[in-house]
């Protein structure tokens, strides 16, 4: 079996500001951090941003034919959520594209043209970045993407941050330190089935979980955590094992108590 060949958070930033000609897919486990890092893409292009999370949206909320009385006609207008409407170029991130309707995935399709990319009847401003976001097909969460749909972009796998990785960004985006200590303690919280790893605390489409430790339950969970005095351990116990899973939330209340002692 050929090693999946996958690329880090920050390279595909890298790849898709400087690669807008060409329409990538993140695929990727939920919750590594695909969608997040739309603000940095944004920022580097100096570009408005506009966010679609494509499993909520119907055909109406995509475009609407709209009667052209003067030539007989009529024409699609799209969405303004989308932004194109004011001529001027934007980040479009088109969010789980893999779980949208096949109607709606059918009626963003022009936006993945190489020439000449449209939404209904208004031309994708030039300079604009558009990529799409998915989950891998092997995590089992109703993930599809269709061969001619394939032939209009280019795929890239992204690996789950390890701790090295995730540190920075969890430094510079205020995540408890407790959690960040907890993670170098167990590093194995950020492993992935994807490399054949199977544990209590990750993801595994073999034996999933209600919830699992991921960036994002991470970042859910730091928030929890530093309220921690508000309320009870039972409360918080509770609230963690909503978030990241009974083992996680029995690992780190512990590692919490024995650091405050």
């Amino acid at each position: 079996m050929n090693e999946i060949q996958t690329v880090t958070l920050q390279q595909a930033v890298q790849l898709i500001v400087n690669n807008i000609k060409t329409c990538l897919i993140m695929s990727g486990e939920t919750g590594v951090g695909k969608t997040s890092i739309a603000q940095e893409i944004a920022r580097i292009a100096s570009l408005p941003l506009a966010m679609l999370d494509c499993p909520n949206l119907d055909l109406g909320d995509v475009c609407m034919p709209v009667i052209d009385h003067e030539n007989g006609v009529t024409r699609y207008y799209p969405n303004a959520r989308f932004g194109i409407h004011t001529g001027e170029p934007v980040v479009m991130v088109l969010d789980e594209f893999t779980k949208a309707a096949d109607p709606v995935k059918n009626m963003l399709h022009p936006l993945l043209e190489v020439f000449k990319p449209r939404l209904g009847d208004i031309p994708v401003p030039e300079g604009s970045i558009i990529y799409l976001t998915g989950n891998l097909d092997t995590d089992g969460v109703g993930d599809g993407l269709a061969q001619h749909t394939r032939q209009r972009v280019a795929e890239l796998i992204v690996s789950k941050p390890n701790y090295e990785e995730w540190t920075p960004w969890a430094l510079n985006n205020d995540i408890e330190s407790v959690v960040i200590a907890w993670v170098h303690r167990y590093p194995q919280c950020l492993a992935s089935y994807v490399d054949g790893v199977k544990n209590e605390l990750v993801f595994h489409p073999s034996s999933p979980q209600d919830n699992v430790v991921s960036p994002r339950t991470l970042e859910i969970a730091s928030g929890i955590i530093k309220n921690r005095n508000l309320y009870d351990e039972d409360a918080l116990m509770a609230a963690l094992t909503g978030v990241a899973g009974a083992a996680f939330a029995a690992s780190i209340v512990s590692f919490i108590r024995f650091q405050e002692e």
